[in-house]
């Protein structure tokens, strides 16, 4: 009998690991998103492979001059990434943003987010995923941009003379 449940329990867990190695990058995206929300950066880190390398809009990072774009590679580099993105300079922006994922093929996804949504502050950006073996290798962070102004309703009132 305990070679029976051993057996079932190593086949559970194998199952499992099996599972998680097949995320697709969709699957991968929609993780982040959950996962950066709480702020859990180790968990967040999970999904990377090794030697993912994400890439950051310019100034982000203090890797590469900031007229430059950032490169974070290696998950330890990815961490800090992260924990800045998790800290308290942006974290209220990331927690509340809204997210939409799109899936390109099994190993890319994209990410249409937009941050502040409704308010003056409103922005909008994308990123890209790319993943391998169930973990993202290459990460895009796109930067965001003001959305345009929306322009003024018009008034059913006839013009003044």
């Amino acid at each position: 009998m305990i070679k029976i449940t051993g057996i079932i329990f190593l086949m559970t867990v194998m199952s499992a690991s099996i599972l998680s190695a097949a995320d697709d990058a969709q699957t991968l995206a929609q993780r982040h998103i959950d996962v950066i929300r709480t702020g859990n950066v180790d968990k967040l880190v999970a999904d990377y492979a090794d030697d993912a390398v994400a890439l950051t809009p310019p100034g982000l990072t203090s890797s590469r001059p900031p007229t430059e774009e950032g490169i974070a590679q290696g998950k330890a580099e990815i961490k800090k990434l992260f924990e800045l993105l998790c800290g308290p300079k942006y974290f209220t922006a990331v927690k509340g943003m809204d997210a939409r994922i799109e899936k390109v093929s099994d190993t890319i996804a994209v990410l249409h987010w937009t941050q502040f949504k409704g308010t003056p502050e409103q922005i909008s950006g994308i990123d890209v995923f790319v993943a391998k073996n169930g973990k993202i290798v290459t990460q895009w962070l796109g930067p965001g941009a003001p959305d345009a102004a929306k322009p003024a309703a018009k008034s059913n009132r006839p013009a003044k003379k």
